[in-house]
């Protein structure tokens, strides 16, 4: 008797489930073919977003001589650096009249970081506009990612959590909003998941241009944006029929968009690869890389990444690993972007709490799967009125348990790094007004302190520096970090000043003083060089 009622009750819920199913792939129909528009409260969803974006901005504002002073993180400012150059008639370089040397992994964003210069704004707004960009685009990566729940989801309220998800993930709001390109590669990987979708549904030539658009700029903001891209690919080919010929299209346009960019690099700059790239990756077994990149991984989903994995492993369990096909693309493109991770070792700033700038762009991919992994346990626990009450509160309880730690920070002490950038900011300045035009700067950090000194600079740490670039690395692997020589770049090319912020070993320090450099406030001073050092006392602090 048991057993038949046991077995009854099984049949019922599976038949909920398959009635369930029915009805979405009826809603799915539906909005493909009448294109609904923003239900309201994903828009408030969105709305609430962009608020918190303000805060987000007005915090990290500050004044300089009783001037509002905007910037950006410091290897944004980096890019800023090439743009203003750019703008200004002497290319896309970091330092004008120098050989061209790319410093830079992120073109596309580049070329926009020129438009706020081509403008005529003040350097100490021009990064107001690229943040503004940038809050656009985690709206428009919130919308996206709505879509896409709409097309997977059984309960209303999943698209609004999902947009909600996107709009408040910490380390995508904070990389984005503080310059990086990281948003602009979140919305094209939305863009292209969503467009690959609409192209199973119904092959259009329409949706096949824009997806090998869309393909095109991401490789062009980022080259490695063709590892999540791949299986965007992947996953179109696998689907045969019509949906073959987006990927063909798709595949090609991705070939020819790199081939075209690795020869205006051996055009422009003489090497098939960003100086960048030798930089981290030359010198550096991948067996070192893997090894750092991860535990790394590891320690970030298990510090504030394993409620939505663990939400996106129910729903694979939830369904006898038998994902649907769109399901089995998102959670590809989360692993491709978290082995990319690992394979290039992790990022330096690891030790900040939060995803790094190679996960981040995946993480609203994941929060979609997490909230689809809420529906399938609903659905098997809870009853109907239930469910989408009890969605609501376990989406808000996966961005608390998500960002709880990084966003106390970032109210605390205003962010990694922010607070350093704005230092960073006053010691540019205070070093202009203590050299004339022709003095030259040696840094450690070398962003805004040769974009706001407007002094000609010499990287100590290799980003825009073959020559240091090419080296072995020293000590422990720190991506970008670890190679550096001071005979070459104050021994050999002999700056007048050297702004150092870094910790160099006690015998290079000894070296620089050797060397005939002074200290004044944190600052290390050629003998005899035209500085004031005045304004440098004031500048650290």
């Amino acid at each position: 008797m048991q057993g038949r009622t046991g077995s009854s009750t099984v049949g019922a819920r599976e038949a909920a489930i398959d009635s369930s199913r029915t009805l979405r792939a009826a809603r799915g129909s539906r909005l493909a073919t009448a294109g609904a528009g923003v239900p309201a409260v994903t828009a408030v969803a969105v709305l609430g977003g962009l608020g918190f974006h303000g805060l987000f901005l007005a915090r990290a504002a500050f004044r300089v001589d009783g001037l509002q002073t905007f910037s950006l993180f410091d290897d944004a400012m980096i890019s800023m650096t090439y743009a203003r150059n750019l703008a200004e008639g002497n290319g896309l370089v970091w330092m004008a009249g120098e050989a061209p040397i790319e410093g830079y992994t992120n073109l596309l964003w580049t070329l926009v970081m020129a438009l706020p210069h081509l403008a005529g704004l003040p350097d100490r707004l021009t990064a107001l506009p690229i943040q503004i960009l940038g809050a656009v685009l985690l709206a428009g990566t919130g919308l996206v990612v709505a879509q896409l729940a709409r097309r997977l989801a059984t309960l209303a309220v999943t698209p609004a959590l999902a947009a909600l998800a996107t709009v408040l993930c910490f380390p995508l709001v904070f990389w984005t909003l503080r310059g990086l390109e990281v948003g602009l590669v979140a919305f094209f990987l939305a863009t292209a998941c969503l467009l690959a979708l609409r192209l199973l549904e119904a092959d259009t030539r329409r949706d096949r241009v824009l997806l090998c658009a869309v393909l095109a700029a991401a490789v062009l903001t980022r080259t490695d944006a063709v590892a999540p891209l791949a299986v965007v690919l992947g996953f179109l080919f696998l689907a045969r029929g019509a949906a073959r010929r987006a990927a063909w299209a798709g595949g090609l346009t991705l070939a020819a968009t790199l081939a075209a960019h690795t020869g205006f690099r051996l055009l422009y700059y003489g090497s098939a690869l960003p100086n960048t790239y030798t930089l981290k990756v030359a010198g550096h077994p991948l067996a070192e890389r893997l090894a750092r990149g991860f535990p790394a991984l590891l320690e970030l989903a298990l510090a504030t990444l394993w409620v939505p994995l663990a939400l996106a492993a129910a729903l694979l369990l939830s369904r006898r690993f038998r994902l649907r096909p769109a399901e089995w693309l998102l959670a590809g493109i989360v692993a491709a972007a978290m082995a990319y991770s690992v394979y290039v070792g992790g990022d330096v700033w690891e030790f900040a709490g939060f995803a790094n700038r190679f996960v981040s762009v995946a993480l609203p991919l994941l929060f979609l799967l997490a909230l689809l992994g809420v529906e399938a346990l609903l659905l098997a626990f809870a009853g109907a009125r239930a469910q989408a009450p009890a969605a609501l509160a376990a989406g808000l309880a996966l961005l608390v348990a998500s960002h709880a730690a990084p966003v106390r920070d970032w109210w605390t002490n205003g962010g990694l790094h922010v607070q350093d950038d704005q230092i960073l900011v006053r010691q540019g300045l205070a070093i202009r007004a203590a050299t004339p035009e022709t003095a030259r700067i040696a840094v450690v950090w070398a962003g805004a302190i040769p974009y706001f000194s407007r002094r000609p600079a010499i990287d100590l740490l290799g980003k825009s520096d073959p020559v240091i670039a090419g080296l072995a690395p020293r000590g422990e692997f720190v991506p970008g970090h670890d190679k550096w020589d001071i005979e070459y770049s104050v021994g050999r090319l002999e700056p007048d000043l050297i702004a150092l912020g870094w910790r160099l070993p006690p015998a290079d320090l000894e070296r620089i003083r050797a060397l005939g450099y002074e200290k004044v406030a944190q600052y290390y001073v050629r003998r005899g060089a035209p500085v004031d050092p005045r304004p440098l006392r004031a500048a650290w602090r």
